[in-house]
């Protein structure tokens, strides 16, 4: 079952020094019920092009019972990387499949 989701991005961040590099991935999925929480996750392997990290959207709670409500909840995702060590980013798995660039903030 695919969940609607918006607002992709992904940033790329130096420190002030410039020694460590932030990639952080945002977006919101709707939910169903009160109980579900978007999250991602790196996937399991990764695809054949290393400049493009690939990322699954999971939805905890989705079998479980809880009350019905549709709502737009925030899914976050940041690790430390090399810097312009990703291009692009590919988000798949709970929502339609959908690839971003990598938007890069100077220090």
């Amino acid at each position: 079952m695919n969940y609607q989701s918006r607002g992709w991005r992904a940033v790329e961040t130096p420190d002030l020094t410039g020694a460590t590099v932030t990639l952080t991935v945002s977006g919101e999925v709707e939910v169903r019920k009160t109980n579900e929480v978007p999250l991602l996750r790196e996937a399991e392997p990764q695809g054949i092009d290393p400049a493009i990290l690939i990322l699954d959207v999971i939805v905890e709670g989705a079998t479980e019972i809880g009350g019905d409500v549709v709502v737009w909840k925030d899914a976050r995702f940041s690790r430390e990387v090399s810097a312009r060590q990703y291009a692009q980013v590919t988000l798949r798995g709970a929502v339609e499949e959908r690839t971003v660039d990598v938007e890069r903030v100077q220090s």
